[in-house]
């Protein structure tokens, strides 16, 4: 039974990761907006004919951005790169929360594969340790008869005790990794300061435009202002849609996406305990599909609102929210046209 259940958990692994890898396609025209940005490296795009895809970033409240308020930059894939996005070096392609390179399953186990990788290398620590106990069994009564330990008894009794261990050890970190709604990457990236592009509320926007004084910086999507069609000579006019986005900065180690140790666990591998041991139902992070953020965002996001005076309530911490925004004058830019300060 237990052979069963293995062989349909890597099947469903090995599919996924074969199939559904989770790969960020590319934008049909990413030529369009290649000019070097002054002072940024080779391939960045331009600020006044930025490539297409914008508007899948700014259709929400929040996304992660660069200091300057736009999406990340993939110089390699030539596109911007979705929230929680990392560039697999071995494919040379960017995937969609990346945990890492496996090649035991030939293929990259990110977000459509996590849950599967939980659950297979469970099941083989399973049967690992059963087979361990099954020939630490048998070459414990043999030895009684013979009075001798035969050497290919001990190397039946290493194999699985080392695939035991590799296989827990790797479940374990990986369940870690779930309950903290983070991947092997980001845990690894340490604690870095993230930068997002928060939207601010219309009543509020119209305080900062009388004179309210703020202190991040400000960025207005789209990012190419609508000329007046009444009068094409004046000053271009903004968009009826335009959006305008706060750059703030989360604390070195903050998660923006930590939802509490159980929901953590539920959005990766299901809301009921049967999901958690069998392999039918996908992750229902895979299926969210929210208006805030591309990935449901935990109570973090609150606080640093109301921090920045975008949210009714006072700041717990002005100090920590002058940090962000000095931390946000260093790293952003000064020559976007769209981008206050």
């Amino acid at each position: 039974m237990l052979l069963l259940i293995i062989a349909a958990v890597y099947t469903r692994l090995l599919l996924t990761v074969s199939f559904r890898p989770g790969f960020i396609e590319k934008e049909a025209d990413t030529e369009r907006g290649e000019e070097n940005e002054p002072g940024k490296p080779k391939g960045y795009p331009s600020l006044e004919t930025p490539p297409p895809g914008l508007e899948k970033f700014y259709k929400y409240d929040v996304f992660v951005s660069e200091g300057t308020g736009r999406p990340i930059w993939c110089q390699n894939c030539k596109h911007w790169k979705p929230d929680r996005t990392r560039h697999c070096s071995e494919l040379d392609k960017c995937v969609s929360k990346m945990d890492h390179y496996c090649p035991w399953v030939g293929g990259v186990v990110a977000e459509n594969s996590f849950k599967w990788f939980i659950q297979f290398t469970g099941y083989s620590a399973l049967m690992a340790i059963f087979l361990l106990v099954v020939f630490a069994y048998y070459t414990a009564e043999r030895s009684k008869y013979d009075n001798q330990i035969v050497v290919h008894w001990i190397v039946f009794i290493a194999v699985p005790a080392f695939l035991g261990l590799f296989t827990f050890v790797m479940c374990c970190s990986s369940s870690w990794l779930a309950m903290q709604n983070s991947t092997s990457v980001e845990h690894l990236a340490g604690k870095k300061s993230l930068t997002i592009a928060v939207r601010i509320p219309p009543h509020i926007e119209k305080e900062l435009d009388n004179g309210q004084p703020r202190s991040y910086k400000t960025v207005t999507y789209p990012l190419t202002p609508m000329t007046n069609p009444d009068d094409p000579s004046s000053t271009p006019a903004p968009s009826p849609d335009a959006r305008t986005f706060a750059v703030l900065h989360t604390k070195p180690g903050d998660n923006l996406w930590d939802l509490g140790y159980l929901q953590n666990w539920r959005s990766v591998m299901g809301n009921h305990v049967w999901e958690w041991f069998l392999p039918v139902t996908r992750s229902p992070a895979v299926l969210y599909q929210g208006t805030e953020s591309a990935y449901q965002l935990g109570p973090l996001i609150d606080e640093m609102k109301r921090e920045a005076g975008l949210l009714p309530g006072n700041g717990t911490s002005e100090k920590r929210h002058r940090r962000r925004s000095k931390s946000g004058e260093k790293s952003g830019s000064t020559d976007n046209p769209n981008l206050q300060s």
